[in-house]
C-alpha cells in the first residue's frame, strides 16, 4: 500500500512531466510559427521593351525576412531564347544559370545581375524567370518561390527585305536582292549576313566581296536611315515544279559567336527549262549496254523560251571504265580525251537558236570486249556522262546554263559452254571403242559450265536435248541445283536459280556432268554423230532488270575439247 508520502512524490513527478511537455510544445510551436513563406522574397526585373540587339540586364533580388535560417538555398535563372549572357556560368544546360548559395541567415538580402544581348522578332515577347529553392531549419520539406518578367521586342534595328523571282527556268540565272535598312537612331556596325543556298544553286558573283565561302558577308556600318544592298547572282538547276528556298540570317559576332538577330527565307519554283535536252543511246533513253557494243549517242536540244538563244555551247564528259575512249568518233564535236565540245564557233546552227527551234549533236563509242573486273567486289558497272549546255538570251544577254547527268547500266555477261570428253577427269569412266564402231556402244561425258560476269543473276535455267539415237546412261554429277531429264522428249533442264557475280572468275564455275552413249548404225559410217543439241541458258540481271541469254553449238563425237582424241577419231568406222 502506498504511503501518503509516496503518493505525493508520484503526483509531483506527473506534474513536472506535464509542465515539461507544455514547455517543449510551446518552443516547437514558436520555432515553426517564426517561419512564414511570404517573408521569403524573390523578384526579377528587366526592361519592359527593347530593340532587338539591345544590351539587357536581368536583376534578381532575394531576401530572408523570416526568423529562421534558410538552408541549401539555390537560385535558378531561366533566361529566354534569344538572350546571350555575357558570362554564362552553367555548362551542359541550355538557357539556365544556377547559383548555390548555401545557408542564408535571417534578415539577409542580396541581388545578382545578369547582362547580355537580347534579340528577337519584332513584337515578340521574351520571358525570363527565377526560382528560389530552400529548406527552413527544423523542416524536412523543400520550399520554393518564383518570379517572372516579360520584355517586348518592339523594334529591330535593321529592316531586311529579300527580292527574287518567284519562278525561274532550270539553268536560268537568278538574282537575290537583299536590302538592309537601318531603322534605328544609331549607327549599326559589323552587320554579318549568312546565306544558306538551296540545292542546285551555283554562286557566280555578288556586288560585295564575301568574307567566307561565297555565302557570308560583313557590312562594316549602316548609318541611321541608310540602306545597304547585297546582290547575289547564280544559276539555278532543278526539276520542273521543284521549290528552291534560300535562307538569310543576319546579326553580329559577339565573342567569336554569331548572334542571329533575325532570319527570313524566299522560295522560287523551277519551271520548264529555257533550254531543254534529252539523250538516247542506240535509240533508247534507258539503254542497257553490253560488252563489245557500239554506242551511238544522240543529244537533242530545244529552245523552250519565248526568246532566241545565241552562242550555244554543248559539252559532254564521259566516264566509265568499260568504255574504249580511243574509239570515240564525232563529226562535229571536238574530243580532247576527256570531253566533247560542240561550239557555235565551229557549228553555225548553234550561233542562234530561235525560240521553239531544236536540233541534235551525236557521237559514237565502243564498249570494251571485256569488263575490267579486278576483284570479287567488281560488279554493277555503269557508263556515265554529264551534259552541260550554255548560251545567252539574245535580248538581255543573260546567261543560261543547263546541266544533267546520265547513267546507263551495263548488263552482266552470262556464258554457257558445252564440252564433251571420252577421256575425262576420272569422276565418270567411259567405255567402248574409239573411233566409234558400227554395232558397238561407246559412252561420253558431257559438261555444261556456267560463267557469270559483273552482276548477280536470278532465275537462271539451262535447257538442252539429246537426239533419239543417243542413250541416257543415268550418271550425273551435280551440286545442289535442280536437274531433270525427260526421257520421252530427250530434254534436259538444269534449274540453277541465283548465280552470283563473277562466278567462274573469283567464284568456282557452276557445272553439271552427265554421261550418254551411242551405238552407231551402218548409215552413219564416216560421219561425226551429234551427241547433244545446242544449249540455251537464260537468267535475269538483278542490276539492270534485263533477261540475258547464252547459247552453245551442237556437240558431236568430234570432241574438240578432248585433246587426247584426234578429230578423225570421232568419225564412225565399220
Amino acid at each position: 500500500m502506498l504511503t501518503k508520502q509516496n503518493k505525493f512524490l508520484i503526483i509531483c513527478f506527473i506534474l513536472i512531466a506535464i509542465v515539461l511537455g507544455i514547455i517543449s510544445a510551446l518552443m516547437f510551436y514558436k520555432g515553426h510559427k517564426s517561419f512564414v513563406l511570404s517573408d521569403v522574397k524573390l523578384t526579377i526585373s528587366a526592361p519592359e521593351s527593347i530593340a532587338s540587339g539591345d544590351k539587357v540586364s536581368y536583376i534578381i533580388k532575394y531576401a530572408n525576412n523570416t526568423k529562421v535560417v534558410l538552408k541549401d538555398v539555390e537560385i535558378i535563372f531561366q533566361y529566354p531564347d534569344g538572350f546571350f549572357p555575357d558570362n554564362p556560368i552553367s555548362e551542359g544546360e541550355s538557357l539556365v544559370i544556377r547559383w548555390n548559395l548555401g545557408d542564408i541567415e535571417p534578415g539577409f538580402q542580396d541581388n545578382m545581375e545578369v547582362t547580355g544581348i537580347l534579340v528577337g522578332q519584332e513584337k515578340s515577347v521574351k520571358q525570363g524567370s527565377a526560382v528560389l529553392r530552400f529548406k527552413p531549419r527544423n523542416f524536412n520539406s523543400q520550399f520554393e518561390k518564383t518570379s517572372e518578367v516579360k520584355t517586348v521586342v518592339n523594334s529591330v534595328p535593321i529592316l531586311l527585305t529579300l527580292n527574287a523571282p518567284k519562278e525561274v527556268s532550270c539553268g536560268q540565272t537568278i538574282e537575290y536582292l537583299l536590302n538592309f535598312k537601318n531603322v534605328s537612331e544609331t549607327i549599326f556596325k559589323n552587320l554579318r549576313v549568312e546565306l544558306e543556298y538551296p540545292d542546285g544553286f551555283t554562286f557566280e558573283k555578288a556586288n560585295l566581296e564575301p568574307i567566307e565561302s561565297n555565302n557570308i558577308w560583313q557590312i562594316e556600318e549602316i548609318k541611321p536611315g541608310e540602306i545597304s544592298q547585297l546582290k547575289i547572282k547564280g544559276v539555278m538547276i532543278g526539276e520542273e515544279n521543284q521549290i528552291k528556298s534560300v535562307q538569310v540570317a543576319w546579326g553580329q559576332i559577339n565573342k567569336n559567336k554569331f548572334i542571329q538577330y533575325n532570319q527570313i527565307s524566299f522560295s522560287t519554283k523551277i519551271s520548264l527549262p529555257l533550254l531543254d535536252f534529252t539523250q538516247t543511246i542506240n535509240g533508247s533513253k534507258d539503254y542497257k549496254a553490253n560488252v563489245g557494243d557500239t554506242l551511238r549517242y544522240k543529244i537533242r536540244y530545244k529552245n523552250n523560251s519565248d526568246k532566241d538563244i545565241r552562242d550555244l555551247t554543248i559539252v559532254c564528259e564521259l566516264s566509265g571504265s568499260s568504255l574504249e575512249l580511243d574509239t570515240l568518233e564525232s563529226q562535229e564535236g571536238i574530243f580532247d580525251g576527256e570531253k566533247i565540245v560542240w561550239s557555235s564557233f565551229l557549228i553555225p546552227r548553234l550561233a542562234l537558236l530561235k525560240r521553239g527551234a531544236e536540233g541534235e549533236v551525236d557521237f559514237k563509242i565502243k564498249m570494251k570486249n571485256e569488263l575490267p573486273i579486278k576483284d570479287s567486289s567488281s560488279k554493277n558497272f555503269t557508263i556515265e556522262n554529264s551534259v552541260r549546255a550554255e548560251g545567252f538570251i539574245s535580248e538581255k544577254g543573260d546567261k543560261i546554263e543547263v546541266a544533267d547527268n546520265f547513267t546507263n547500266k551495263v548488263n552482266s555477261r552470262l556464258i554457257i559452254s558445252q564440252k564433251g570428253y571420252y577421256n575425262d577427269d576420272g569422276r565418270i569412266s567411259n567405255f567402248g571403242p574409239i573411233p566409234p564402231q558400227v554395232g558397238e556402244k561407246t559412252s561420253y561425258t558431257i559438261h555444261w559450265q556456267l560463267l557469270n560476269l559483273a552482276n548477280d543473276l536470278e532465275k537462271v535455267e539451262v535447257q538442252g536435248t539429246i537426239p533419239s539415237w543417243v542413250n541416257w546412261e543415268g550418271k550425273v554429277i551435280a551440286d545442289d541445283s535442280d536437274f531433270h531429264f525427260d526421257r520421252d522428249a530427250g530434254k534436259i533442264i538444269w534449274t540453277v536459280g541465283d548465280l552470283p557475280a563473277n562466278t567462274g572468275i573469283f567464284l568456282p564455275v557452276k557445272e553439271i556432268v552427265f554421261q550418254v552413249s551411242i551405238t552407231p548404225k551402218s548409215w552413219q559410217v564416216g560421219d561425226f554423230i551429234m551427241l547433244a543439241s545446242e544449249v540455251v541458258a537464260t537468267g535475269f540481271d538483278t542490276f539492270t532488270g534485263e533477261e540475258l541469254m547464252s547459247t552453245t553449238d551442237v556437240l558431236t563425237t568430234r570432241l574438240p575439247d578432248d585433246l587426247s582424241i584426234e578429230d578423225e577419231e570421232g568419225r564412225v568406222v565399220e
